[in-house]
Protein backbone atom coordinates (compact mmCIF):
# COMPACT_ATOMS: atom_id res chain seq x y z
CA UNK A 1 0.00 0.00 0.00
CA UNK A 2 2.82 2.17 0.62
CA UNK A 3 4.42 1.69 -2.76
CA UNK A 4 1.27 2.07 -4.00
CA UNK A 5 0.35 5.28 -2.45
CA UNK A 6 4.31 6.81 -3.40
CA UNK A 7 3.52 5.43 -7.13
CA UNK A 8 0.10 7.78 -7.48
CA UNK A 9 1.92 10.74 -5.41
CA UNK A 10 4.57 10.74 -7.64
CA UNK A 11 2.24 10.47 -10.73
CA UNK A 12 -0.17 13.19 -9.27
CA UNK A 13 2.75 15.47 -8.91
CA UNK A 14 4.28 14.95 -12.37
CA UNK A 15 0.85 15.52 -13.55
CA UNK A 16 0.21 18.49 -11.57
CA UNK A 17 4.00 19.96 -12.91
CA UNK A 18 3.29 19.57 -16.86
CA UNK A 19 -0.37 20.92 -15.93
CA UNK A 20 1.13 24.12 -14.29
CA UNK A 21 3.50 24.08 -17.10
CA UNK A 22 0.65 23.93 -20.01
CA UNK A 23 -1.04 26.59 -18.43
CA UNK A 24 1.56 28.89 -18.25
CA UNK A 25 2.92 28.76 -21.92
CA UNK A 26 -0.77 28.63 -22.87
CA UNK A 27 -1.23 31.76 -20.88
CA UNK A 28 2.13 33.48 -19.29
CA UNK A 29 3.24 33.96 -22.69
CA UNK A 30 4.02 38.20 -21.96
CA UNK A 31 0.43 39.18 -23.27
CA UNK A 32 1.52 42.40 -22.26
CA UNK A 33 4.21 41.93 -25.16
CA UNK A 34 8.00 41.61 -25.35
CA UNK A 35 10.13 44.15 -22.75
CA UNK A 36 12.68 45.87 -24.16
CA UNK A 37 15.12 44.38 -22.68
CA UNK A 38 14.82 41.77 -25.26
CA UNK A 39 15.09 44.06 -28.60
CA UNK A 40 19.04 43.21 -28.56
CA UNK A 41 18.92 39.38 -29.09
CA UNK A 42 15.31 39.80 -30.36
CA UNK A 43 14.73 36.08 -28.72
CA UNK A 44 12.28 35.11 -26.47
CA UNK A 45 13.61 33.16 -23.13
CA UNK A 46 11.46 30.50 -23.10
CA UNK A 47 13.17 27.80 -20.70
CA UNK A 48 15.31 25.93 -23.06
CA UNK A 49 13.43 25.88 -26.27
CA UNK A 50 15.44 27.18 -29.26
CA UNK A 51 14.28 29.46 -32.03
CA UNK A 52 12.87 27.19 -34.82
CA UNK A 53 14.55 26.87 -38.61
CA UNK A 54 13.64 29.97 -40.66
CA UNK A 55 13.08 28.21 -43.51
CA UNK A 56 10.06 26.58 -42.07
CA UNK A 57 8.99 30.04 -40.79
CA UNK A 58 4.80 30.63 -41.97
CA UNK A 59 4.76 34.15 -41.15
CA UNK A 60 6.47 37.52 -43.29
CA UNK A 61 7.38 41.15 -42.98
CA UNK A 62 6.23 42.90 -45.66
CA UNK A 63 7.09 46.95 -46.10
CA UNK A 64 5.46 49.40 -48.11
CA UNK A 65 8.49 51.21 -49.48
CA UNK A 66 12.62 50.77 -48.92
CA UNK A 67 13.62 54.82 -48.49
CA UNK A 68 11.55 57.56 -46.62
CA UNK A 69 11.82 61.53 -45.94
CA UNK A 70 12.78 62.26 -42.79
CA UNK A 71 10.42 63.94 -40.18
CA UNK A 72 7.21 63.03 -41.74
CA UNK A 73 6.94 60.32 -43.86
CA UNK A 74 5.59 56.54 -42.74
CA UNK A 75 6.57 53.36 -43.94
CA UNK A 76 3.51 50.32 -43.45
CA UNK A 77 4.83 47.56 -42.00
CA UNK A 78 2.34 44.07 -41.88
CA UNK A 79 2.98 40.85 -40.08
CA UNK A 80 1.45 38.12 -41.88
CA UNK A 81 1.09 34.92 -42.57
CA UNK A 82 2.37 33.53 -46.03
CA UNK A 83 -0.04 30.63 -46.50
CA UNK A 84 -3.50 31.02 -45.08
CA UNK A 85 -4.23 27.72 -46.04
CA UNK A 86 -1.94 26.28 -42.59
CA UNK A 87 -4.51 27.91 -40.39
CA UNK A 88 -0.75 28.93 -38.28
CA UNK A 89 -1.44 32.15 -36.19
CA UNK A 90 1.12 33.70 -33.85
CA UNK A 91 0.18 35.08 -30.80
CA UNK A 92 3.31 37.53 -30.35
CA UNK A 93 6.26 39.39 -31.70
CA UNK A 94 8.32 42.12 -31.85
CA UNK A 95 9.47 44.07 -34.54
CA UNK A 96 12.53 46.66 -35.17
CA UNK A 97 13.58 48.97 -37.92
CA UNK A 98 17.03 48.83 -39.49
CA UNK A 99 19.38 51.17 -41.34
CA UNK A 100 20.35 48.22 -43.66
CA UNK A 101 23.56 50.10 -44.51
CA UNK A 102 24.81 50.44 -40.68
CA UNK A 103 22.28 48.26 -39.13
CA UNK A 104 21.69 50.49 -36.33
CA UNK A 105 18.00 50.85 -35.01
CA UNK A 106 15.98 53.70 -36.32
CA UNK A 107 12.95 55.75 -36.51
CA UNK A 108 9.55 54.78 -34.67
CA UNK A 109 6.93 52.63 -34.55
CA UNK A 110 3.03 54.25 -33.60
CA UNK A 111 0.86 52.96 -30.77
CA UNK A 112 -2.43 51.95 -32.40
CA UNK A 113 -4.35 48.95 -31.55
CA UNK A 114 -2.31 45.52 -30.50
CA UNK A 115 0.88 47.84 -31.03
CA UNK A 116 2.67 48.57 -27.89
CA UNK A 117 6.11 50.96 -29.07
CA UNK A 118 9.25 50.19 -27.43
CA UNK A 119 11.23 53.57 -27.78
CA UNK A 120 14.05 53.48 -26.13
CA UNK A 121 15.23 50.26 -29.00
CA UNK A 122 13.21 51.57 -31.75
CA UNK A 123 10.61 48.55 -32.21
CA UNK A 124 7.06 47.08 -31.67
CA UNK A 125 5.58 44.25 -29.82
CA UNK A 126 2.32 43.28 -29.43
CA UNK A 127 -0.18 43.98 -26.57
CA UNK A 128 -1.93 40.87 -26.01
CA UNK A 129 -1.73 37.01 -26.51
CA UNK A 130 -4.64 36.44 -28.43
CA UNK A 131 -4.17 34.47 -31.95
CA UNK A 132 -3.18 37.03 -34.92
CA UNK A 133 -3.41 36.05 -38.57
CA UNK A 134 -2.07 40.02 -39.66
CA UNK A 135 -0.96 43.32 -37.73
CA UNK A 136 -0.09 46.69 -38.95
CA UNK A 137 1.87 48.78 -37.96
CA UNK A 138 2.86 52.65 -38.64
CA UNK A 139 6.95 53.60 -38.63
CA UNK A 140 7.99 56.67 -38.50
CA UNK A 141 11.52 58.19 -39.14
CA UNK A 142 13.26 60.19 -35.91
CA UNK A 143 13.86 64.12 -37.14
CA UNK A 144 18.04 63.13 -37.17
CA UNK A 145 17.96 59.51 -38.48
CA UNK A 146 21.02 58.52 -40.78
CA UNK A 147 22.36 58.95 -44.00
CA UNK A 148 20.78 57.74 -47.13
CA UNK A 149 17.37 57.30 -45.95
CA UNK A 150 17.00 53.79 -46.28
CA UNK A 151 15.28 51.14 -44.24
CA UNK A 152 14.65 47.55 -43.52
CA UNK A 153 12.45 45.70 -40.99
CA UNK A 154 13.49 42.61 -38.85
CA UNK A 155 10.84 40.52 -36.45
CA UNK A 156 10.57 37.84 -33.75
CA UNK A 157 7.08 35.46 -33.88
CA UNK A 158 6.00 33.14 -31.67
CA UNK A 159 3.53 31.10 -32.33
CA UNK A 160 3.59 29.13 -29.36
CA UNK A 161 5.76 29.09 -25.97
CA UNK A 162 7.77 26.35 -27.91
CA UNK A 163 7.36 27.67 -31.22
CA UNK A 164 8.90 30.54 -32.24
CA UNK A 165 11.48 32.40 -35.09
CA UNK A 166 13.71 34.75 -34.52
CA UNK A 167 14.86 36.93 -37.25
CA UNK A 168 12.43 37.39 -40.13
CA UNK A 169 13.70 39.99 -42.23
CA UNK A 170 11.50 42.34 -44.58
CA UNK A 171 10.34 41.93 -47.85
CA UNK A 172 9.50 44.86 -50.59
CA UNK A 173 7.30 43.45 -53.23
CA UNK A 174 7.79 39.61 -52.99
CA UNK A 175 11.40 40.00 -52.74
CA UNK A 176 13.79 40.17 -50.12
CA UNK A 177 14.57 44.34 -48.73
CA UNK A 178 17.98 44.21 -47.79
CA UNK A 179 19.02 42.30 -51.28
CA UNK A 180 16.56 45.16 -53.43
CA UNK A 181 18.38 47.75 -51.81
CA UNK A 182 21.99 46.11 -52.35
CA UNK A 183 21.16 46.01 -56.03
CA UNK A 184 19.66 49.39 -56.08
CA UNK A 185 22.62 50.91 -55.13
CA UNK A 186 25.18 49.04 -56.66
CA UNK A 187 23.23 50.38 -60.17
CA UNK A 188 23.32 53.53 -58.85
CA UNK A 189 27.46 53.39 -58.16
CA UNK A 190 27.47 52.06 -61.65
CA UNK A 191 25.67 54.92 -62.95
CA UNK A 192 27.85 57.33 -61.17
CA UNK A 193 31.19 55.56 -62.45
CA UNK A 194 30.01 55.49 -66.04
CA UNK A 195 29.17 59.27 -66.14
CA UNK A 196 32.33 60.00 -64.25
CA UNK A 197 34.29 58.10 -67.30
CA UNK A 198 32.24 59.58 -69.98
CA UNK A 199 33.00 63.04 -68.26
CA UNK A 200 36.95 62.60 -68.33
CA UNK A 201 36.80 61.39 -71.91
CA UNK A 202 34.65 64.56 -73.31
CA UNK A 203 37.14 66.59 -71.75
CA UNK A 204 40.08 64.42 -73.32
CA UNK A 205 38.13 64.95 -76.70
CA UNK A 206 37.86 68.88 -75.58
CA UNK A 207 41.49 69.12 -74.86
CA UNK A 208 42.38 67.52 -78.29
CA UNK A 209 40.11 69.89 -80.42
CA UNK A 210 42.47 72.63 -78.43
CA UNK A 211 45.64 71.47 -79.09
CA UNK A 212 45.39 70.72 -83.28
CA UNK A 213 44.64 73.14 -86.10
CA UNK A 214 41.54 72.81 -88.29
CA UNK A 215 43.17 71.27 -91.59
CA UNK A 216 40.15 72.76 -93.25
CA UNK A 217 41.07 76.59 -93.22
CA UNK A 218 42.83 78.35 -95.92
CA UNK A 219 46.34 78.69 -95.99
CA UNK A 220 47.22 82.69 -96.42
CA UNK A 221 50.40 83.46 -98.47
CA UNK A 222 52.45 86.53 -97.22
CA UNK A 223 55.11 87.74 -100.13
CA UNK A 224 57.03 90.01 -99.17
CA UNK A 225 59.05 93.03 -100.37
CA UNK A 226 62.41 90.95 -100.83
CA UNK A 227 60.22 88.27 -102.72
CA UNK A 228 60.38 85.74 -100.11
CA UNK A 229 57.31 83.90 -99.33
CA UNK A 230 56.21 83.49 -96.07
CA UNK A 231 53.94 80.93 -94.89
CA UNK A 232 51.19 81.42 -91.97
CA UNK A 233 48.82 79.26 -90.80
CA UNK A 234 45.39 80.41 -89.48
CA UNK A 235 44.50 78.30 -86.37
CA UNK A 236 40.65 78.56 -85.02
CA UNK A 237 39.96 77.31 -81.53
CA UNK A 238 37.07 75.81 -80.13
CA UNK A 239 36.08 77.21 -76.52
Amino acid sequence: MWIGSMFLGKTFAWSAFFTLVHHFQSSRGLPSGAPSIACSSMTPVHFAFQPQPLDHCNFTVRQSKLRYRSGNDTVTVTLTVQNETTREYFRGYLVKALNPLTNHAIGQFREQFDVRPRPTCHAATHTNSNSKNEVVLSWIPDDADEQANWVVFEATFVETFRKFFVGVESTFRGKPARDVIQKEIGRKSHRSETESELSTKSSDSEGKKHSEPNASEPRVIDQSDTGKEKLQEDRTFWF
